[in-house]
């Protein structure tokens, strides 16, 4: 299991909101500073049965695939933890 504790959040097509452009994950090889890929890539790890959490209130929530609540964008990360137009994972510290 990864966490994911950073992003880079990039504004979309039409500059209405931000998607995810990069984010971080802490990794056993590399503690000190998370691993920087593409959403994309989360998911194919996903998809070959790794799991990747964040941290909400203290506790891990894990990340699945989805689409961007706003203009319906996908693949997206979501988590079970998103609500409304709150996505968890943009509201990492972002670098």
């Amino acid at each position: 299991m990864y966490e994911i504790v950073s992003i880079k959040l990039a504004p979309s097509d039409d500059q209405s909101h931000f998607h995810a452009d990069l984010v971080g994950y802490v990794s056993k090889h590399i503690p000190e500073e998370p691993v920087m890929v593409p959403p994309e890539r989360i998911i194919q790890r996903m998809v070959l049965g790794e799991k990747f959490v964040v941290t909400v209130d203290g506790d891990p929530v894990e990340v699945s695939a989805g689409k961007c609540l706003k203009c319906g964008l996908e693949p997206y990360l979501k988590t079970s933890a998103d609500t409304g137009d709150v996505n968890r994972i943009e509201q990492l510290p972002s670098i």
